[in-house]
């Protein structure tokens, strides 16, 4: 190897470190965030690992709940049963009960974890709020 290749490897390195670092620390900023707020509404949890396998299992149990209620009211509106503007109307009351069902299986799956029926619809909520703020993003 010449000296410009392993410049050039070495820079690469430096250049992926630079752009990761900054988003580990976003992405464990927004998880101790989220865990202070879910313990502030009632989340009780055996050990931090517990925690993330919760978050895993109910990332994965989402996922077919939301392929099924994302297109619902868009397929709704294109076989002209509702109008354009009720679609967020029937989008967002879908998307809590689907985050709710999604919570409670995790919760069944997940018995280091324990959600009380309020907390689990308060943590609905803001995945609601939050599914609702990405949208208004992606509009931009």
């Amino acid at each position: 190897m010449n000296k410009d290749t392993i410049i050039d490897i070495i820079g690469s390195i430096l250049a992926i470190i630079s752009l990761a670092l900054p988003l580990i620390a976003i992405v464990g900023f927004l998880l101790l965030v989220g865990m202070l707020i879910l313990q502030i509404i009632g989340v009780e949890y055996e050990s931090f690992t517990h925690f993330i396998m919760f978050m895993v299992v109910l990332f994965l149990v989402s996922i077919p709940i939301d392929m099924f209620i994302q297109p619902l009211p868009k397929a709704l509106y294109t076989a002209g049963k509702i109008k354009k503007e009720s679609i967020n109307l029937i989008l967002y009351p879908l998307d809590f009960i689907g985050n709710l069902i999604a919570i409670t299986i995790a919760d069944c799956l997940m018995k280091s974890v324990e959600l009380p029926f309020k907390t689990a619809c308060i943590f609905s909520i803001i995945l609601c709020v939050a599914n609702y703020l990405f949208d208004v993003m992606d509009e931009k």
